[in-house]
């Protein structure tokens, strides 16, 4: 018999002697199991160690990897599109399949953080902030490829070649993706570099990419038979990897209607390109054979430089009595010894490439015990990024009284940067007179550059504002990431801000 208890309807059993028995607790419901976290473990990628115009793509196996919410995920990097395994649990596609463009993509990404990791020896910190580099692998028709802070990610696209007759993915170049990741690379070391205004900066950004693409491709079994077969060992030919992104090359050269590369590239490592200064350049001559100051072009120069010392270390190595085909992979281990290197003593802030080609040289003695730095520094003298060395003076007596300190422009601050602030003034910045910009100064540098530094700044605005590379914006208005390119896909190289009625200049912090 059940019994209403209370007016409710909840009712309790009652026993025989009228009495209602005592109320069992009622066990406390377990809260909900989260389910295990999937464990990372390696997986099998579809993969192009270089470009599509070179190889039909292999396979490589990724190192702990796991399934996130869009995609695989390694420790530093994760792909937006929301890529699942096949039914053998890994994530290799015919190239019929939409899906292969995406794991090519993403596998050529963590191969890159993988390799710099193994030869810096310790993970790699996004300027960002987050763990996780963004990668996604095709946003939509462009030409193009490009690294931007402020969306942690980098970006590839596809684009229909009418004379090729098929679409041509950025992100299927195992050296374009390469040279991208090396640009989030280079931010996380040197982020005061996406603040300067030198175009030795920006170009050195666009060469650390092409580095890290050649060097990328070099660690590639396949690759270096390539190279072997089209050189003999002899890395001062032209081939597949002193040649960057061969098919995006010619879908440029194809879309323009003529030679805008120089080749069947985007850019060649095998060049003959010597220091001219900038100020002194045009800013992209229509002759790919001719140097000039915008940051792609003038990159040749510092990438042709690099790729040198890399053909000097390959000769030295096979001098060492190693075959060619061991003597070519040392080389690229070597290599990647000497970029890492010189990342520990690169200058922060404004720099020319003779300051880094020093540093280069001082790094290889400070960290290599100076095995490579006489070479390094033939190169650079040959390419006249240095003089050649002068005869040491004889030693001197130390003055009786030390000189004045030299009087700063800069304010004092804490840290390897200080910041130089410029207002522009005259009639030649038109109406971005009077905005406000940033120049980063390595801490360590003689003060006295600082004038110097304010006149070169002044003029590489005024050069990249008659180039229409300056954005301007009205106070209030909203820059949303496609406003970062013009109608061509080219990035800006600095946007206007507001901040209380004050216009400044900053850089715009993307990088193709």
């Amino acid at each position: 018999m059940m019994q209403t208890i209370g007016g409710s309807n909840f009712t309790r059993p009652v026993r025989a002697d009228g009495n209602t028995p005592p109320q069992q607790p009622t066990p406390p419901t377990p809260p909900p199991q989260e389910p295990p976290a999937p464990q990372p473990q390696d997986t099998v990628f579809t993969f192009n160690p270089q470009d599509p115009m070179v190889f039909a793509p292999s396979t490589t196996t990724i190192k702990n990897v796991v399934s996130g919410e869009n995609g695989p995920e390694v420790d530093r990097a994760k792909l937006n599109g929301g890529l699942t395994a096949n039914e053998e649990g890994g994530f290799v596609f015919p190239s019929c399949d939409e899906r292969h463009h995406a794991a090519v993509t993403f596998s050529a990404v963590a191969k890159t953080v993988e390799i710099f990791e193994q030869a810096t020896g310790q993970p790699i910190q996004w300027a960002f902030g987050n763990s996780k580099l963004e990668v996604n692998h095709d946003g939509g028709d462009m030409i193009n490829a490009y690294y931007a802070r402020d969306e942690r990610s980098v970006n590839f696209f596809h684009h229909e070649d009418a004379i090729m007759g098929r679409a041509v993915h950025s992100g299927d170049s195992g050296e374009v993706v390469a040279h991208e990741v090396g640009h989030a690379i280079l931010d996380g070391l040197r982020p005061d570099y996406f603040d300067a205004w030198a175009p030795d900066v920006g170009a050195f950004h666009e060469a650390f990419g092409d580095m890290m693409g050649m060097l990328f491709a070099l660690k590639d079994d396949r690759t270096r038979s390539r190279v072997l077969i089209e050189t003999g060992g002899d890395l001062s030919k032209k081939n597949v990897v002193s040649a960057l992104g061969e098919e995006l090359g010619i879908a440029i050269n194809d879309e323009t209607g003529k030679n805008r590369t120089g080749g069947n590239w985007t850019r060649n490592a095998v060049n003959s390109f010597t220091w001219k200064d900038p100020a002194d350049l045009p800013f992209n001559p229509p002759n790919p054979d001719d140097l000039g100051s915008e940051v792609h072009n003038f990159s040749r120069l510092w990438s042709g430089a690099f790729y040198d010392v890399l053909n000097g270390v390959n000769e030295m190595n096979k001098a060492a009595g190693l075959s060619t085909a061991d003597a070519l992979a040392k080389t690229a281990d070597d290599g990647l010894k000497i970029l890492a290197n010189l990342m520990k003593e690169a200058p922060n802030g404004e720099f020319t490439f003779r300051d880094m080609a020093n540093a280069m040289i001082s790094s290889d003695r400070n960290n290599n015990n100076g095995q490579y730095a006489d070479l390094i520094q033939n190169v650079m003298v040959k390419r006249e990024i240095l003089a050649a060395p002068a005869p040491e003076p004889p030693p001197q007596e130390p003055p009786t009284d030390p000189a004045p300190p030299t009087k700063s422009l800069l304010n004092q601050e804490e840290g390897p940067v200080r910041n130089l602030r410029l207002t522009l003034s005259g009639a030649d910045f038109g109406k971005f007179q009077g905005a406000e910009v940033k120049i980063p100064v390595d801490s360590k540098e003689a003060l006295g550059k600082d004038v110097s530094l304010r006149e070169r700044t002044e003029g590489n605005l005024k050069r990249y504002i008659a180039e229409g590379r300056i954005l301007y914006t009205e106070p209030n208005q909203v820059v949303k990431p496609a406003d970062r390119f013009d109608k061509d896909g080219k990035p800006y190289i600095g946007i206007v801000t507001w901040e209380d009625g004050k216009m400044k200049i900053e850089r715009n912090k993307v990088a193709v």
